[in-house]
Formats: structure tokens, sequence, C-alpha cells
């Protein structure tokens, strides 16, 4: 059973799993990005992608996120399965901020007919050549990696719950799956993120600039976004 590999190798779980993350990351930017004609840009006009407060929203949950990382890597070398008063506060100061979003973002993260298109391109990424394929503020890739994140929040606020509340008759015996599955969907969001970093940085380096300012070009918006000023 996985949860039972895990808590058996824990330490080296993680070093393989994020170690062959970042060695497909590079791999892909050898394969696909490095050789990828991109259509010249002419006008230099930018869009407000994200609003201040969205910015803002962004950068709280990278800090929390890079918290709840380094403090969670810490519980790797602990016997007892206790989250401790940072990782614990932080979690549930992240899930808030992830639902706040959704309060913000729920029409732009929803599915829509086009997007089926991105998804059996994959987005494009697969090709060494630009793809104008149909999105909306969010691309399906995008809307995928917000869902899942949302939801692997939750599963670990309650597996976290779980952990905490495992000597309680009712969660009595179960405090160690626990364990496992908050680990492995810590490792599931950690692969995630780490992609998404990729994606934004290097495999679309123009669209970094929005976690500063928020702006992203016109060009890049036509190319990428074609739906969005549409709708």
């Amino acid at each position: 059973m996985m949860i039972n590999v895990y808590l058996a190798h824990k330490t080296g779980f993680w070093f393989i799993s994020l170690t062959m993350t970042i060695v497909l990351c590079a791999a892909h930017y050898s394969i696909f990005v490095k050789r990828q004609v991109k259509p010249g840009s002419s006008a230099k006009e930018l869009i407000t992608r994200f609003n201040f407060k969205e910015v803002i929203f962004h950068w709280l949950r990278i800090i929390m996120f890079f918290i709840l990382f380094f403090t969670g890597i810490e519980m790797l070398y602990k016997s007892e399965a206790h989250l401790g008063p940072h990782h614990g506060f932080i979690g549930v100061a992240f899930l808030i901020i992830a639902i706040i979003n959704l309060a913000l973002w729920r029409r732009d993260v929803a599915f829509r007919s086009y997007d089926w298109i991105w998804i059996k391109s994959c987005g494009g990424y697969l090709s060494t050549r630009s793809m104008h394929l149909p999105a909306g503020r969010f691309n399906a890739g995008q809307k995928i990696y917000y869902w899942l994140m949302l939801i692997a929040a939750i599963a670990l606020f309650i597996t976290a719950t779980a952990m905490e509340q495992g000597a309680h008759h009712t969660l009595a015996g179960r405090q160690n799956i626990a364990w496992g599955l908050h680990g492995l969907i810590g490792c599931f969001s950690t692969i995630m993120v780490i992609g998404h970093i990729y994606l934004s940085i290097l495999a679309n380096p123009e669209t970094a600039r929005v976690v500063i300012d928020g702006k992203i070009s016109r060009d890049y918006i036509d190319e990428h976004h074609s739906q969005w000023l549409n709708l």
C-alpha cells in the first residue's frame, strides 16, 4: 500500500519525487522550450491580468507555501505525528486564502467548452512550435492546477485535523494513515508548485512579471488567452 511505503521511506520518497520533477522540467525545457519558435512581438501594450488585491494574495500564498514546505520537511525527521504551531496555523491561513481566491475567481476557473481543445493539445507544451489555443483568463491547465491545489488544501486540513485528534476514540488507530496521507498530498502539492513555477518563469517567461505588477502584454493575451477579453 502506498501509505505504508511512504511511512517507511518518507525522506527518500520526497527526495526521489522532487528530484524527478526537476529533472523532467529540465528535460522538457531542453527538448521543447529551447527549440520552440515563438512569434515576434510588435505592440507593447500591457493589460492588467491581476489587480492589486490578487497580486497580494498570490504573494501570500507563495510565502505561506514555502513556510509550509520547510516546516513540513522538518516533520519528516520527527518520530511523533504532530504538526507544530507554525505549520498548523499557516496551513489554516493558506486554506482560507484559497477559499477567498475561489470567491474572486469562481467565474474565471470554471471550465468552458473550448478548454477541451487546450487539454487535447496538452497546451502546446509537447510541441516545438507555438500553438494558438483558445483560453479564457486562465487556460485549462491553470484551471486544473487551481482546483487540484484547492482540493489538496482541503485534504491537508482534514488529514492534519485527524493527526492532531488521533488520540480521540473516533480516530484511534487512524493517526498513521492520516500522517501518511498528509505527507503524500503535501508531496504531490509540492510537485505541482514546482511545475507551476517552471511554466511561469522558464516555459513562459513573459508571465513572470504578473506577480510584480499584475500586468502582461496584449500580444501574449491575444496569443494564449484569446477568449478572455472577448467574454
